[in-house]
């Protein structure tokens, strides 16, 4: 029997045989009125050499069709699966988590136990166990609970080498990078590409893309304003979902900046999603994003909270 320390439950599993997978998961096989079924859970330490090991995290269903699922009665709203190519709840501001088609989930500039956009029930962290944490740069409306959520999961964070050592949790789980680097999490290839901003402590600002068989590619550019090295991402990496930073102010790119952004570079494109508007005083609201992008069918304003599934686009 093994001890499953979930958020607000406690459970005793019997357990056939428990496998190390990896630092931060472990399959539980245990026999059942219907068969053996094997079962996941997310851990930050476990000690397979006790009786009673203690995992932190919460139950996983595991098949090899689907790969890492939820069961049903356990899913949270804003992490969502249901096997379509790449589910992408919008957490608010410019927070993310992306599921690949393999059950991968990327969490993106996790501000939310703050954020006046997340939506009351979702500013929990003990819920959020992501396979990578990728921050984009130091400033806390994109950095703020990356540690603490890495710390309950035992997801890596990923962000540029110089801002990842900043973060209060283990060397094993700082993965540092910079421009042009990659990193494979799962069934997603992470690659680090430049962003127009400012990043302090901590080396440079970052966006990133994010590639997976069977699923569309996604560039979150992270805080920026238009740049001429967009035409390299669009020439290497073809996006088809811009995560496009679209809040204005004294910071950013205004959304008519944005927008020229996706006229000159990213014509591929099939979704372009703003963000980082509308959350404080001074940004740009709903408003003014979309009379910067009236008439442009690809606009897909979400709403945080929301979850929207995105498909490979048909040649």
């Amino acid at each position: 029997r093994y001890v499953v320390m979930a958020p607000g439950r406690r459970q005793d599993v019997p357990a056939r045989q428990l496998e190390l997978l990896d630092r931060c998961t472990v399959v539980v096989e245990r026999a059942d009125p219907h068969g053996t079924r094997r079962e996941m859970h997310r851990a930050r330490i476990v000690d397979v050499e006790r009786d009673h090991s203690v995992i932190h995290g919460e139950r996983f269903d595991f098949s090899p069709g689907h790969g890492l699922r939820r069961p049903v009665e356990a899913r949270n709203s804003h992490l969502h699966s249901d096997g379509n190519p790449q589910p992408s709840p919008f957490l608010g501001h410019a927070a993310f988590q992306v599921e690949s088609p393999a059950g991968t989930t990327i969490l993106i500039d996790p501000f939310l136990s703050q954020n006046p956009q997340t939506p009351a029930g979702q500013r929990d962290l003990t819920p959020y166990f992501p396979h990578a944490i990728l921050v984009t740069h130091s400033h806390l409306d994109h950095a703020l609970d990356a540690a603490a959520i890495a710390t309950t999961s035992g997801a890596p964070i990923i962000a540029s080498v110089e801002h990842v050592t900043a973060f209060d949790v283990p060397i094993a789980q700082q993965s540092g990078g910079n421009v042009g680097g990659t990193f494979t999490v799962g069934d997603v290839t992470i690659t680090l590409v430049p962003a127009m901003h400012s990043s302090d402590p901590g080396g440079r600002p970052l966006g990133f893309i994010l590639e997976a068989p069977g699923a569309p590619t996604v560039y979150h550019t992270g805080d920026t304003w238009i740049f001429g090295d967009m035409a390299l991402i669009q020439e290497i990496y073809a996006p088809s979902v811009l995560l496009l930073q679209t809040g204005g102010g004294p910071f950013n790119q205004n959304p008519t900046t944005a927008r020229l952004a996706v006229t000159k570079y990213f014509t591929t494109a099939t979704a372009i999603v703003p963000m980082h508007f509308g959350t404080f005083a001074g940004l740009a609201t709903e408003t003014d994003v979309r009379t910067a992008f009236a008439g442009e069918s690809r606009l897909t304003v979400m709403t945080p909270g929301q979850t929207t599934t995105f498909t490979t686009p048909v040649p």
